[in-house]
């Protein structure tokens, strides 16, 4: 387990040597960071509650110096992530200067969301909903006769570009692994994943009658989304694959829309062949309960007669 904590806003009241406080000695598997006035201690441990100690012991060993220094920290605004691959989530209470800070799911440290399963879930959402917001504030302001020049849309397309693709370097790499998990287990309303919860009596896919039905092969091979997929690729200006598409995506904001469209359509068409399918069965089981009963009442009828 690894817990980050995030230290901000310190007040100097001389003059701060930062190399000295990175360099400060800290407990094993403790490693500080730092930029401007934020401090990170990055904490690692097997054991939750050595790890509460550890941090514990390091928050005060840092408070100590900064406080030597001349520097006042705002304790109160320290915060605290626990990242773990264990399937049950825990929470850490650590004490930092008197004040008790307990674990997020989240935090935002350097402008990116750190969440407990290093996934960026929470990171990608906020950076979409800010480009979208600042996408709509600079579309108000143009002209909306003929539709904005080059330029001005050249200008757009570079605002929404390093919003999305800020820091791209630290999550993308494990967008791309959390990518191809979903692509491996096939997590949604494909049928090799219902029918293994017995949700459907078949795993293959309707249109490839040998093939199961996957997140994969609905994707990057099926020919039911031949034509979202051309579409797709048109952007791509390459064949979409399972292991370049993060990179694609991160390549720019035309590319990371159009994955995000084709994805929706594919699981939007899922859903409703899903229901479909599920109105279908329900339908059947509705005619044979009603002809069980239609049945019953005539063998009754007889019986009496």
């Amino acid at each position: 387990m690894t817990l980050m904590m995030a230290q901000k806003h310190m007040k100097s009241k001389g003059e701060f040597h930062k190399d000295r406080v990175l360099k400060l000695k800290l407990p094993a598997k403790t490693t500080i960071v730092g930029y401007a006035d934020d401090i990170a201690v990055v904490v690692v441990d097997k054991r939750l509650d050595h790890l509460e100690a550890k941090c514990n012991d390091a928050a005060t060993r840092i408070q100590r110096w900064l406080s030597n220094a001349g520097l006042e920290l705002a304790a109160q605004k320290t915060e605290a992530v626990l990242i773990s691959a264990r399937k049950k989530k825990a929470t850490m209470k650590l004490s930092v200067g008197g004040h008790e800070i307990l674990s997020k799911e989240a935090i935002k440290y350097l402008g990116v969301m750190i969440d407990t399963r290093l996934s960026f879930k929470q990171h990608l959402a906020a950076v979409n909903n800010k480009a979208a917001a600042v996408m709509g504030a600079l579309t108000k302001i143009l002209p909306n006769i003929g539709g904005p020049q080059r330029e001005r849309r050249q200008l757009l397309s570079t605002v929404v570009d390093s919003i999305i693709l800020y820091a791209a370097p630290v999550w993308a790499e494990a967008k791309n692994i959390h990518m191809r998990e979903v692509i491996l287990t096939g997590h949604g309303c494909f049928m090799g994943y219902l029918h293994r919860f017995q949700l459907a009596e078949s795993p293959l896919c309707p249109s490839c009658p040998s093939a199961i039905e996957s997140a994969e092969l609905v994707a990057f091979h099926c020919d039911r989304f031949a034509r979202e997929r051309a579409i797709l690729e048109r952007v791509l200006g390459h064949s979409a694959s399972p292991n370049d598409i993060v990179q694609d995506m991160c390549s720019s904001s035309a590319k990371w829309v159009a994955v995000r469209a084709f994805t929706g359509k594919i699981m939007l068409r899922l859903q409703f062949i899903e229901w479909e399918r599920k109105t279908q069965q329900q339908q059947l089981q509705l005619q044979l309960r009603n002809g069980d009963e239609l049945f019953s009442d005539r063998m009754t009828t007889n019986t009496d007669t």
